[in-house]
């Protein structure tokens, strides 16, 4: 360090140097001569603070007279004035504040506020030109940064120029429309220093080394104190710039937080002198949005946004500080939330959720505190469940079962409910509310979070379709030591109370949305806990078993979804493995309820579900079940024929794969057999003795069985028992089918629709299993046809239609074994059906197609040329239905009931043309000349127009242009 002589002998040396150019621009004031001084002062920096006055009194001057009348000079003189103070300090307090005077009447553009008579000139000058006030803002900014303690001393100790100076900066950034970026980053860099503190390499020390940049900040404002009571303006101030640039938006955030933490750690507040509410009004709204920025979408800004707020944590002298406030803005925030998701714009709900998630994520290890008191805690619940509330007037809730549907069992999304709230619109608040209840779940305390909620669930059924929802949210972040037992306890509960009407044919959306989260929460328990969820299986796999064959569609995709994550979790390969598992205790537990449960219902549903995703090799487990079912199906016909529905289903497979092992077998005995003859065909030589030892064995074996059946006579006649041939077990599916279609022959005829609909379905399904074993098939063909042949003259029509599918079937099936109970049993019903529908026919109306009538009319009008293919009629056995079926190629019909009648007569004339011929000569006799022989043709082959109240002419008309289409005239 230089002496004290050497100080002054350099101080002379830069008064030679700095006279000329100081004395020139004195004489004139001219852009040249400010930047000949500007040249002098770079070659002498840095410069003795002894000749700063010196220097600042030309500057000073020429500032004056440039203001109005040229701007590049008065920019010219700051710029200089700027590197004057970046070379040099400032230890003098006259010219500290006899420019700090100058500066602040140039950035006060209000008419109506006073100044100095000999300041008057500078009144708003740098708002001439936008260069002006950049640099005006850089030398303000230097000449706080650039002035020694003493200097600030003085001024901070002087309150109505301290609220000026912040005032006016503030004001100046208020104006952010009209001012480019640079010149506010210069702003926001003038407002920082006025505590003493440079922020120009802010944003360099945070990337580069963010604990050295907090260090180093920390602790170098001054005045907090009296900056306290302007904390609000400026927080409005620099919030507004905060969201209105990125690049604004960084450096304001960091200001913000330097503001932040000088008040916070300000002495005032270790003695807690500053009040809550101020402390809230102050502070509050800057924490609420530093949490919500960190949260946006833009990923420089959330970084930024975490960055600010990781230093303000960092920066605080009490820890204890930033979280005491977040927590007093969650509890608040809990109070209105409801009212501001029912009330608000979308965009205010999802900033106000944004909030809720982001106190959740900044407070991380508090929130078990926060949530260690059950008040809180159900307070906190019930807000986010009244914000939350379903709506259910969706339709797609209602949606009914659809055979055949795959789901993705990875993608939760793809088997879910469909969520739809009431309040609740755009994904981002949704996707918000989600994530706040994870961090719930993973940052809570457990045991009380999940005690509030089983409570509230099982207590009321008040929003507790939201409760669950809530619940099956926070499972996301819950980890896999938590104990969940309460949990499991409480979602069996709530399922005995409501599986009543849960699984009932008009269940209600509300009991759609508590039955999937139930299943889904039982999935979640499950992924936790992995394969010890194995213990609660027994209890809780029936539950979403049942639910699988729910005749909702939403219930039941759900819950095969959820199946398939519990078995997953629990070690097995797919749903049929993890059913094989367990098929000893499930099947136990239904064959149970089946034999001593007055309901059927739940044991039905679950039985349902095990047959439609177990293996074959199950059926011989479920013997029992099935037999039991059977003789019960008096006490519940639908539910019980619903679980044979879905036994006939997979019986076609099974009974084929059954079949493919005995042709098997049956040809390894025939291999087998073939071996043995070739073996004794062999060339062997026969000797006398081998000749003799044989008839002898004969001999003696022909007496003892003389003796065993005289044996076998005398018991029979004395034990009067009947002789039977043993037969070979008949495999389980085949017995299956057939122990079906003797069941149905008694409950077919019961009026109740829908169950007519599943037993004919079943009598189908069954049949088609046993169409390649005849000698099973034909007996079960005999026993339903009674029923069946009744059906077809059913009350109701959707019967009947059904009937005829079934009928098609039986046909396809035994073939010639049904060719004359057609005939005399079929055809008449189906011809008494078609004079029935004639006027049917007739009708062109675009909603006759939608009737029960019509459509059992084409099936009557398809299914007779598909049963003469199947039973290879003959002529004779046709004539009464071709009779009937020809009239609807009359143009009076309409045209799709014209062209199925045309593809009807064209395969009944496959059959017999000889007599269609005829029919179609009757009908148009105008097509043929006069040919005396017709007249000899039989009554019986006449076609009777009784019927047809015509002229003989205009019937003629009708049938032409359709008979000729036929193609057989």
């Amino acid at each position: 360090m230089a002496g004290r002589g050497e100080q002054e002998e350099l101080a002379k040396a830069q008064f030679l140097s700095l006279k000329p150019p100081c004395v020139s621009l004195m004489r004139e004031k001219t852009l040249k001569t400010v930047l000949s001084l500007e040249d002098v002062l770079k070659s002498l920096s840095p410069l003795s603070p002894s000749l700063l006055e010196y220097v600042l009194f030309p500057l000073q001057m020429t500032l004056q007279q440039s203001i109005g009348s040229d701007t590049h000079l008065a920019e010219a003189v700051l710029k200089c004035i700027t590197f004057l103070f970046k070379s040099s300090r400032i230890t003098s307090d006259k010219p500290f504040f006899e420019l700090l005077s100058i500066f602040l009447v140039m950035i006060d553009k209000d008419e109506k506020s006073p100044a100095e008579p000999r300041l008057s000139q500078y009144k708003g000058a740098a708002f001439t030109s936008e260069e002006i006030l950049e640099r005006l803002l850089e030398t303000l900014q230097h000449l706080f940064i650039r002035s020694d303690p003493s200097v600030l001393e003085s001024f901070y100790s002087n309150v109505l120029i301290v609220g000026k100076s912040v005032s006016l900066i503030v004001e100046t950034l208020k104006d952010s429309k009209s001012m480019s970026r640079q010149c506010l980053l210069r702003g926001v860099h003038c407002l920082v220093g006025v505590t003493h503190a440079d922020s120009e390499g802010w944003m360099e020390s945070i990337v580069s080394d963010f604990p050295k940049f907090c260090s180093d900040t920390l602790g170098v404002g001054k005045g907090e104190k009296i900056l306290s009571s302007f904390l609000p303006g400026i927080c409005l101030t620099l919030s507004e710039l905060i969201t209105s640039d990125n690049r604004i938006g960084q450096l304001g955030l960091l200001a913000l937080t330097h503001f932040i933490v000088l008040i916070l750690n300000e002495s005032q507040w270790e003695n807690r002198e500053l009040g809550n509410d101020e402390k809230n009004g102050c502070c509050g709204p800057v924490i609420e949005l530093l949490v919500t920025l960190s949260l946006d979408t833009q990923p420089a800004v959330a970084n930024n946004a975490n960055t600010t707020m990781d230093f303000l944590s960092a920066s605080m002298k009490y820890p204890g500080t930033l979280t005491s406030i977040m927590e007093e803005k969650l509890y608040d925030l809990s109070s209105t939330l409801p009212r501001l998701m029912r009330d608000s714009s979308e965009e205010k709900k999802l900033i106000s959720l944004k909030l809720l998630q982001g106190y959740l994520k900044f407070l991380k290890s508090q929130v078990s505190h926060v949530t260690c008191s059950s008040a809180h805690m159900t307070r906190l619940l019930q807000a986010l469940a009244q914000s939350i509330q379903l709506d259910t007037s969706r339709p797609l809730l209602m949606e009914s079962k659809k055979v055949g549907v795959v789901i993705n069992q990875d993608d939760e999304y793809d088997w879910a409910p469909p969520l739809s709230f009431s309040h609740l619109r755009d994904s981002e608040t949704i996707k918000s509310i989600q994530e706040s209840c994870r961090l719930l779940g993973r940052h809570g305390n457990t045991s009380v979070v999940m005690d509030t909620l089983v409570h509230t669930i099982t207590g009321s059924e008040s929003n507790r379709s939201e409760y669950l929802l809530i619940l099956h949210w926070l499972m996301k972040g819950v980890g896999p030591h938590a104990s969940l037992n309460l949990l499991i306890n409480g979602l069996i509960d709530v399922w005995e109370e409501i599986r009543g009407d849960g699984l009932s044919l008009n269940i209600s959306s509300t009991l759609v949305y508590q039955i999937c989260f139930i299943n889904l929460l039982i999935g979640d328990v499950a992924v936790i806990q992995g394969v010890d969820f194995v213990v609660h299986l027994q209890h809780t796999l029936g539950i979403v078993m049942a639910n699988i064959s729910s005749s909702n569609a939403v219930v039941s995709r759900t819950s095969v979804g959820v199946a398939s994550q519990i078995a997953v979790s629990t070690g097995h390969n797919d749903l049929q493995s993890l059913i094989t598992g367990c098929a000893d205790y499930l099947v136990n537990e239904v064959h149970h309820q089946l034999l001593y449960y007055p309901s059927k219902t739940i044991s039905c549903h679950i039985l349902r579900a095990i047959i439609e995703h177990c293996d074959y090799e199950l059926l011989s487990l479920l013997k029992d079940c099935k037999d039991t079912l059977i003789l019960s199906l008096h006490q519940s016909p639908l539910d019980g024929w619903s679980v044979l529905h879905s036994l006939s289903k997979r019986l076609p497979d099974w009974v084929a794969m059954e079949t493919k092992v005995e042709v098997g077998e049956k040809k390894q005995m025939e291999k087998e057999v073939q071996v043995e003859d070739e073996d004794d065909s062999r060339d062997e030589r026969v000797t006398l003795e081998d000749i003799s030892n044989y008839f002898m064995n004969y001999h003696n074996k022909k007496r003892e069985e003389e003796e065993e059946e005289k044996e076998i006579e005398e018991n029979e006649e004395e034990e009067g028992d009947i002789k039977t041939d043993s037969k070979a077990p008949t495999p389980p599916a085949i017995q299956a089918s057939i122990d079906t279609l003797q069941s149905s022959v008694h409950y077919v005829s019961i009026p109740n629709l829908p169950l007519q609909l599943c037993i004919l379905d079943c009598i189908s399904l069954c049949l088609s299993a046993l169409r390649h074993r005849e000698s099973e098939l034909l007996p079960q063909v005999h026993t339903v046809w009674s029923p069946l042949a009744h059906r077809l003259i059913d009350t109701h029509i959707p019967v009947r239609i059904k009937a005829i599918d079934v009928l098609l079937v039986m046909a396809s099936a035994a073939k010639e074994f049904l060719r004359k109970r057609v005939v005399e049993h079929v055809w008449p019903k189906l011809v008494v059906s078609l004079k029935q529908l004639r006027g049917v026919a007739c009708d062109a109306t675009p909603t006759i197609s939608h009737t029960m009538e019509y459509k059992l009319l084409v099936k009557i009008l398809e299914s007779v040329g598909n049963l003469c293919k199947e039973l290879n009629v003959s002529v004779d056995q046709i004539e009464d239905i071709a009779q009937e079926v020809i009239l609807f190629l009359s143009s009076e019909n309409s045209d799709p009931i014209q062209k199925l009648g045309l593809e009807t007569c064209r395969t009944l004339s496959d059959f017999a043309p000889d007599l269609m011929w005829l029919l179609c000569i009757q009908l148009s006799p105008s097509l043929l000349p006069p040919i005396p022989s017709l007249s000899s043709v039989p009554s019986n082959h006449r076609l009777s127009l009784k019927e047809i109240k015509l002229p003989r002419s205009k019937v003629s008309h009708l049938y032409l242009d359709n008979i000729l289409k036929l193609g057989i005239i």
